[in-house]
């Protein structure tokens, strides 16, 4: 895969400075539980923490944290495994091919096939997550992302198979380990129990994530916040269909197999972490919060 350049990440952001990029790794370096990280993923950790170190630092911890402590979400990504050969043909999920004129990316997530029987969110949240990681590191750091999630064939069937602590896992993952700047969270096409889906995670959301959440009938509104001809078809766009736009995103994933060995390679040494080792009830138990990682 061809990775965004970090000198070109200097270049398109004012405030980012080599000599912060250069104390972040050197943080890293020192944390003994923590893997190696490159120059690009500390530049998209720093900017998506808005140039707080502390932050910063603490965002790194969660990442690795998360997907060492969470294998349903992050371990054995392989195309020629049935959980996410199903999954592709269960659900969409892409980013979209055009920024919008502030140069927000856009990423998508809907249904491929609307019958409830085999949908497993595990595994397609695993799938939202690769082809995630994929294009953050393709394209490198942007102002803002913009999630739409289309309910478009959401049924009970559906709803009912929603577990709440995977949905847990997702929002934190969202909110506290992606690098990524989140200023839009767009349900389109609501059905009339999408207020149950909002009912399951809302209780997991910071306020910052709800100040940006925008539920809408069909695509009603969705213009105030995104021009509709940079989006598929289906969107009132002229980038041709979601389906085309997926596949690709796919064929790229699939393409990149080693990209994903590689990232799954890289997980935190618990054995050697400064303080207490962590495990999944410390980061997802009645007390356990990202916000009580401790950071030096």
């Amino acid at each position: 895969m061809v990775f965004a350049l970090a000198i070109e990440q200097y270049k398109k952001n004012k405030e980012l400075s080599s000599d912060e990029i250069s104390k972040l790794l050197e943080w890293i370096k020192q944390q003994p539980h923590l893997p190696e990280v490159t120059e690009l993923e500390a530049i998209l950790f720093l900017h998506s923490c808005y140039y707080s170190m502390q932050l910063a630092k603490q965002t790194v911890d969660t990442y690795f944290t998360m997907r060492t402590h969470v294998p349903e979400l992050f371990s054995g990504i392989n195309f020629e495994k049935e959980d996410l050969k199903t999954a592709m043909k269960i659900v969409s999920v892409f980013p979209n091919e055009k920024t919008t004129p502030e140069g927000h990316r856009i990423f998508f997530g809907k249904l491929a096939n609307f019958d409830a029987t085999h949908f497993h969110l595990p595994s397609c949240l695993k799938l939202f997550f690769t082809t995630f990681d994929l294009s953050l590191r393709e394209n490198g750091t942007a102002p803002g992302h913009i999630i739409i999630l289309d309910h478009s064939g959401v049924t009970l069937g559906h709803v009912a198979r929603l577990a709440p602590l995977v949905l847990k896992k997702f929002i934190y993952y969202l909110q506290d380990a992606s690098p990524i700047r989140i200023v839009g969270f767009h349900f389109v096409n609501i059905v009339p129990f999408s207020d149950k889906i909002l009912a399951l995670v809302r209780p997991f959301m910071k306020k910052e994530l709800i100040d940006v959440l925008h539920l809408h009938n069909k695509l009603d509104g969705l213009d105030q916040f995104v021009p509709l001809e940079i989006l598929p078809t289906e969107y009132g766009g002229k980038e041709g269909p979601a389906e085309e736009m997926c596949a690709r995103a796919y064929q790229n994933a699939i393409k990149n197999q080693n990209f994903f060995e590689d990232l799954e390679k890289r997980k935190v040494n618990e054995n050697v972490r400064p303080g207490k080792p962590k495990d999944a009830s410390d980061l997802f138990g009645i007390e356990g919060s990202f916000k009580q990682l401790s950071i030096d």
